[in-house]
């Protein structure tokens, strides 16, 4: 297979060609809030999803900071929030967060401490949580999609080569189909890195240059040099 082909196939059999945002809480707004954390009624007021509100906003939370999109559509689809209703939900959320600030910093500092949280609040969900990859599989997947953005087939190669996922020839291996299998995962995982770190080509070869395995710069290489 030619390379530009190839990286075509495991761009699109990654996902990673293009990507959404993930769903972040609405900015507070002025509007009051009740002392449980919601707008209005108290703690006793449950909305669609059957669940009182100040629970269904920890929730939301918790997957917010857990930093999973998969799990957000998850919770919302658990808390009924569509159309309408989810609009109006955040709008509200972002009020919840400016009051309940001293409850989140010490409830969910951390993704992994929401992650537990919401564990141990939905004991019988199977929430769709994102693989953990290894510090080595992370900066093959960075380097991937930095040379899936850099658009330099040279780069791929050496990329490809360097983690055993290509031979020297630009055959592919049989590492090659498992790994862009998991590659949609962690672009879910790390869009926000990818945007900052590798927002256009040039900027990706720069960073793949002076942070990658490859084995130095392919011909033709005026940039710098790690």
């Amino acid at each position: 297979m030619r390379l530009v082909g190839l990286a075509c196939a495991v761009i699109v059999a990654a996902g990673c060609g293009g990507g959404g945002t993930g769903r972040g809480a609405a900015p507070p707004t002025a509007r009051a809030v009740a002392d449980d954390g919601t707008t209005g009624s108290g703690s006793s007021e449950v909305a669609r999803g059957g669940r009182p509100l100040e629970q269904q906003h920890r929730l939301y939370h918790a997957a917010l900071v857990a930093g999973a999109p998969l799990v957000v559509s998850q919770i919302e689809l658990e808390l009924g929030l569509e159309g309408d209703a989810a609009v109006r939900f955040r709008e509200r959320h972002g009020v919840w967060v400016g009051a309940r600030q001293a409850w989140i910093a010490k409830h969910l500092p951390s993704a992994a401490e929401a992650r537990g949280y919401l564990a141990r609040e939905l004991p019988d969900k199977q929430l769709p949580w994102p693989r953990v990859f290894s510090p080595a599989e992370e900066q093959a997947h960075r380097e991937f999609q930095a040379a899936v953005i850099a658009s330099d087939p040279g780069l791929m190669l050496q990329v490809l080569i360097a983690h055993g996922l290509a031979q020297p020839s630009g055959a592919v291996t049989p590492a090659l189909e498992p790994f862009a299998r998991v590659h949609g995962d962690w672009i879910m995982v790390n869009l926000g890195w990818v945007q900052t770190a590798l927002g256009d080509p040039g900027q990706a070869q720069r960073w793949l240059m002076m942070n990658s395995r490859v084995g130095g710069p392919p011909p033709g290489w005026s940039g710098p040099t790690p």
